[in-house]
């Protein structure tokens, strides 16, 4: 909803407000949203005065409200500001964090820390630097209050490559025995896409193009996954030789079932971003043109809503699927106490009676 646009509609939503009293009188409401009647399919009789004829008024009316609350709460928020004159511009400046390279960036924008890979000429491939960086950054962010969900994508035309295959099979300067490389390895994984899947937010991986090798794996350990139209995925790893490594094998299965999976891994065919959609790999798909200010707006309507919740609603889910139903639901229910008692709970109830959206982070 643009400025302009809000604040023309002003003097209508004046008139139209009244209307919402005989509308709250004949419905009925619930805070699980479930209306007996729905606003935008329900007409109400008007009398013209000048007529005397009863008329059928639409009302989308309430739809205009809310879009006019939605335009107060974006002020609130310091979102986009467009007027006439100078086009659509952010009132507030984007917070740079320093990650320590130019391999990595990293700024926050609207509650989204955005962390882009950024070895645009290697196809975002992981290495000695951006991988360390990248394990640090997600500690920082993780901590960082005026963050509300992580956003991991990558520079150009890719999401990330896996790793560096030119810096594979370079020798040690002191050998290592099997054991201890397993032991590095094992936890280099933890340190990044264990990392990732723990991580107090939530996460989205924003893939502008190719997620291949432990690339995807990554992209896996995410919560939730946006492609571009162009964007496809592999697994990669027959293709060098490579069983997998960074819980590729754990996290696939448990997103699109075992023997699609197994093809994925025994195959190392390309999934196009439609078809990784219809196979649950990934969760909206945009147009290349637009993608990455779309992947932002995905991410920061999850940035700006009852944070504490949905990190309670992500351990949820995750330990549902390692535990019995009779350990959930003892879960569960702490977690809805907890939440219920919080200044986030407060303000979304505060906000249903008063008819307004929930603005959870006026003070940040």
């Amino acid at each position: 909803m643009l400025v302009a646009e809000a604040r023309l509609l002003r003097p209508s939503v004046n008139a139209l407000e009244r209307l919402m009293g005989c509308l709250d009188a004949t419905r009925e409401r619930s805070l699980y949203g479930d209306d007996i009647v729905q606003p935008g399919n329900m007409s109400l009789p008007i009398v013209s005065y000048q007529q005397g004829l009863h008329l059928n008024f639409l009302v989308s009316g309430l739809f205009i409200h809310q879009k006019c609350l939605a335009y107060q709460q974006g002020l609130q928020r310091n979102w986009p500001v467009d007027t006439p004159e100078t086009g659509t511009q952010r009132s507030t400046s984007m917070i740079t964090i320093d990650t320590g390279t130019d391999e990595l960036l990293c700024h926050i924008d609207d509650r989204v820390a955005v962390i882009t890979l950024n070895k645009p000429h290697k196809k975002n491939a992981l290495g000695d630097i951006l991988t360390p960086a990248l394990r640090n950054t997600l500690l920082l962010v993780e901590q960082d209050d005026r963050v509300g969900c992580v956003m991991i994508t990558g520079s150009g035309d890719a999401f990330c490559s896996g790793g560096d295959v030119s810096g594979m099979g370079a020798s040690s300067a002191q050998p290592r025995s099997t054991q201890e490389r397993i032991a590095e390895l094992t936890l280099k994984q933890e340190t990044l896409t264990l990392r990732l899947y723990e991580l107090d937010k939530i996460t989205v991986a924003a893939l502008p193009g190719a997620a291949a090798g432990a690339g995807l794996s990554i992209a896996l350990a995410c919560d939730l996954r946006v492609a571009a139209k162009r964007a496809f995925v592999t697994t990669a790893f027959r293709n060098i030789g490579l069983s997998g490594d960074y819980g590729g094998s754990w996290l696939l299965p448990r997103l699109i079932g075992l023997a699609r999976a197994k093809e994925l891994y025994y195959t190392a065919q390309r999934v196009g971003s439609e078809q990784a959609v219809q196979l649950g790999l990934v969760n909206r798909v945009f147009d290349d043109e637009t993608f990455r200010e779309d992947a932002q707006a995905y991410a920061s309507e999850i940035a700006n809503g009852p944070s504490g919740a949905l990190s309670r609603m992500k351990v949820n889910i995750n330990r549902g699927l390692e535990q019995g139903l009779r350990e959930s639901l003892v879960l569960e229910a702490r977690h809805l106490v907890e939440s219920g008692s919080s200044k986030e709970a407060q303000e979304a109830i505060t906000a249903f009676m008063e008819k307004r959206p929930p603005i959870f982070h006026a003070d940040l």
